[in-house]
Formats: structure tokens, C-alpha cells, sequence
């Protein structure tokens, strides 16, 4: 009886066309899934690739604000650290000058030997193995000798003089790196304002490169249509030229501005500025105001303002050496003959000393050079007062100034913009010369700069009357 497993299938013609007709639309499906399944990596790669290009360009073109700059520089920045340790310092030294108040303990270790008769007999005295049989030959003599004494100040006038001159030179300091890091937060506005400048310069050189480049085309045009001459060709071309070399200044000078916003701010990135507004922003107190407030607000001469101080308080000091000084010492003693920290005999000794400096010619002319020291900072001072009320003045002067010369630079670019539009209609319809059309497009793009520089100036100038009357810190965002 025959299997089902030996049984032989005989398959029609038809349905053997039918299976490899199935086995090749198997195959070829199989085929553009392994193409289509190779063409989605690649797709992915690239996606990667340009996810990781995009990255880089965002890091390039990374934007920052004015906020975040200073914020980032008076954080970040070497010399504002630097001036920083050295307030800290500076306090230090003022809690040594408070420490010399207290009390001082002192450890005392050592080891003699000897046989001179004085040595040898207070030695075994302190021992207290002194005897009548060695009193007349105490012979070789070995001592540890281990003390613990205190020093204090009772009444030094001198200490109290001394901490006067350390907390006046703390807050002098302390002042001093105030008006340091308001000179940081300057510098990093006026660099900040420099990228923009030189931005809105790359651009402008960039559009003018652009314009260049299309009057060199039209030149061109015309003399193949038989309209032009080679000549207006050659001055389109040396035009053309000239735009680009100024776009490759433009372009690094505009790299030179972001690296030194990047140094200030004590990082490697390349950064890109966010547009800022300082006639807006910075609005300035009335003059009277500025000139009123500014010796509170200037940590510069409020630390001057302690200098001066500190130049009084050296007058007391000097004076006071001339006072008693009274000191309370204290010993406890331990003397051995064998070993360390040994206790053969102990005792101990306290005592008060007063000394009293009755007469030194040094302290007279100390005193004499004291005096002048204090003349000098005084008149300094005032001079300072006047400087400082000059800087404010000058500064609202050159603000005012910048204000009106950029009026004037925009009055300039309106009537400039507006000339060179109706020359260049006037050349497309052979009305004008080129010439002509370079003249009215070199008027306008040196119109364009003067706007760019005046307002760049205009704004520096705003920031710069806050910087000198100590309201800079204040009014700049991310300075307070």
C-alpha cells in the first residue's frame, strides 16, 4: 500500500508558470526592499550628518545678549577673579589686625648640656637635684626644658590705630573693585556695541558688493548691445574690486569684534550679538542729578574717600606710639634630665610689663611725614571732585553732540538714498554716465557708514555719561 510521503505530486504546465511566476515577483520584492531598506540607512546617515552640521552652525551663530554678556563677564572674567582674591585677602589681613587683640600661647622644646658652673647649678637647681655635694662642682649637666607661655595685650593704643588703617584699606578696596568691575561692564557694552557696529558695516559692505557686482553686469550688457564703453566696463570692474576687498576688511573685522567679546568674557566661543536699543535702554538722569549723586555713586572716589581715611588714622597711629604699652606674660616651665616633656621640676612665673617710649627722634619725624601724607590725600581728593564733575559734564556735552550728528547722518542717508535711486533710473535709460552713478552710490555708502558710526558713537556716548556718574552698574541690564 503506498505512503502518503512516497506519493509523487505531477504538477499541470499551468500551474508550474503560475509558481515561477510567484518565485520571481518574490524575488523582485525581496530586491526593493533590500534597495528600499539601503536607501533609508543612507537617509538616516545624512539625516545625522546634517543634524550634526546644523549643530555646528547653531554653535557658530550662537546669539548672545547684552544681559547675558555682562552677566557672563563680570562672572567669568580672569581680572574680575583676580580683583576679587585680592578683596578677600585684604579682609584677611583685617582679621589678623582684630587677632592681635587676643591672647598668644607658646610651645617651647629644648635640649642643653654644658658644665659652666652657672649653667650647671641653676640647671640642677630648676631639676631640683641640686645638693650640697654638687653645689660647688655640679659637673656635666644635661636639660629638656619644656614651657608653655602666654603673651596679651592689655593697653596698646597702637593695635586700635593699626585696625583702623586695615578696615578703611578693606573698604577702599572693597570700593576699588566696585568701580573695577563697573569698568568691566563698560568695556564689555563698548565691545558689544562694536559688534554690531562692525556687522552693520559687514552688511552694508556686502549689499555694496552686490550692487558692484550688478553695475559691472549692466556695464557689460550695454557694451554687447553696442550701448556702453570699455571704459565704463574697466570702472565698473575696479568698482566691483574695490567693494570686495572692503567686504574682506568688513568681514574681519567683524571676526576681530566677536573674539574680543569672547576674551572679556574668558571663553572660546564665537559669539553673535542680539540688537540693543541704548538710546531706549539707557535713559539719562537729568545733569543737575548726575552732578549731585555722583559722589555717592562712585566707587572710585568713595574709595579715595578712605584713603584719605586711612592717611588720618596713620597720623593717630604714629601719635600713639608716644602712650604706654602694658603686656601680660605667663610661662609654666618643665625641667628634666633624662627625657622630653620630662617633670624632674616645674614651676611657673606671670607678670605684667609697661614700657614707655620717652623720648625718640623717629617718632617726630614719623609723625611730621604722617601730617603731610594727610595734606596729600586731602587735596587729592578735592581735585578728584572737580575731575570728576569735568567727566560728567564732557560726557552729557559729547552725548548731546552724538545725538545731533546722527540726526544729521540720517537727513544725510534719506536725501543720499533718494539721489542715487533717481541717477541709477536715469543710467538705465542712458540719461546718465556711469561715472555719475558711481559718484551718487560712493555718496551713499559713505552716508550709510557716517549713520552707522554716529549711531554706534551715539550709544557708546549714552553709556559711557552713565559710566562716569557711577550709574552704569545700575541701568545696564545684567549689571545689577
Amino acid at each position: 500500500m503506498p505512503t502518503v510521503g512516497a506519493e509523487k505530486i505531477v504538477l499541470r504546465p499551468g500551474q508550474e508558470m503560475l509558481n515561477n511566476m510567484v518565485r520571481e515577483f518574490r524575488f523582485i520584492m525581496e530586491g526593493w526592499i533590500a534597495v528600499r531598506r539601503g536607501t533609508f540607512i543612507c537617509l538616516c546617515v545624512s539625516l545625522f550628518g546634517l543634524l550634526f552640521v546644523a549643530a555646528d552652525i547653531a554653535r557658530a551663530a550662537e546669539v548672545i545678549t547684552l544681559e547675558d554678556a555682562i552677566g557672563r563677564a563680570l562672572k567669568n572674567n580672569s581680572y574680575v577673579k583676580s580683583r576679587g582674591y585680592g578683596v578677600q585677602a585684604s579682609k584677611e589681613d583685617l582679621n589678623a589686625s582684630t587677632g592681635a587683640f587676643f591672647p598668644r600661647f607658646f610651645f617651647t622644646e629644648s635640649f642643653t648640656r654644658g658644665d659652666y658652673n652657672s649653667y650647671a647649678v641653676f640647671t640642677r637647681l630648676n631639676q631640683e637635684t641640686l645638693t650640697f655635694s654638687n653645689f660647688l662642682n655640679a659637673g656635666t649637666v644635661s636639660n629638656f626644658y619644656t614651657g608653655i607661655s602666654v603673651e596679651m595685650p592689655l593697653l596698646v593704643p597702637e593695635l586700635f590705630a593699626a585696625r583702623n588703617m586695615k578696615k578703611v584699606s578693606f573698604l577702599s578696596g572693597l570700593k576699588a573693585f566696585d568701580r573695577f568691575k563697573e569698568e568691566i561692564a563698560f568695556t564689555v557694552f563698548t565691545t558689544y556695541l562694536s559688534v554690531l557696529n562692525t556687522r552693520a558695516v559687514q552688511e552694508l559692505a556686502a549689499k555694496a558688493h552686490e550692487e558692484a557686482r550688478e553695475l559691472h553686469r549692466v556695464a557689460k550688457a550695454k557694451i554687447a548691445r553696442g550701448m556702453g564703453l570699455l571704459s565704463d566696463e574697466l570702472r565698473a570692474f575696479v568698482y566691483l574690486k574695490e567693494k570686495e576687498a572692503s567686504l574682506i576688511k568688513a568681514e574681519n573685522d567683524l571676526h576681530l569684534a566677536r573674539m574680543g567679546l569672547s576674551l572679556l568674557l574668558s571663553e572660546e566661543t564665537l559669539y553673535d550679538v542680539a540688537p540693543f536699543d541704548a538710546l531706549a535702554s539707557l535713559p539719562l538722569p537729568p545733569l543737575d542729578e548726575a552732578l549731585t549723586e555722583s559722589m555717592k555713586n562712585r566707587s572710585d572716589y568713595l574709595s579715595d574717600e578712605y584713603q584719605a581715611q586711612h592717611a588720618s588714622h596713620n597720623l593717630s597711629l604714629q601719635r600713639s606710639r608716644f602712650l604706654p604699652r602694658l603686656r601680660l606674660d605667663g610661662t609654666y616651665a618643665r625641667d628634666s634630665q633624662h627625657n622630653p616633656l620630662g617633670a624632674d621640676g616645674d614651676g611657673w612665673m606671670g607678670g605684667v610689663s609697661l614700657r614707655w617710649d620717652i623720648f625718640d627722634k623717629t617718632l617726630f619725624d614719623d609723625i611730621s611725614k604722617a601730617r603731610f601724607e594727610e595734606m596729600k590725600s586731602k587735596e587729592y581728593l578735592a581735585q578728584r571732585k572737580r575731575e570728576i564733575a569735568f567727566q560728567i559734564n564732557q560726557s552729557y556735552l559729547r552725548f548731546e553732540e552724538a545725538k545731533r550728528r546722527l540726526d544729521v547722518a540720517r537727513e544725510a542717508v534719506a536725501q543720499a538714498s533718494e539721489s542715487f535711486r533717481l541717477i541709477k533710473l536715469r543710467y538705465e535709460n542712458n540719461l546718465s554716465t556711469l561715472v555719475e552713478l558711481l559718484d551718487a552710490e560712493v555718496a551713499l555708502l559713505q552716508a550709510q557708514s557716517n549713520a552707522i558710526l554716529f549711531q554706534s558713537e551715539c550709544s557708546e556716548a549714552a553709556g559711557r555719561a552713565l559710566f562716569s556718574a557711577g550709574l552704569l552698574l545700575s541701568r545696564l541690564p545684567g549689571a545689577r
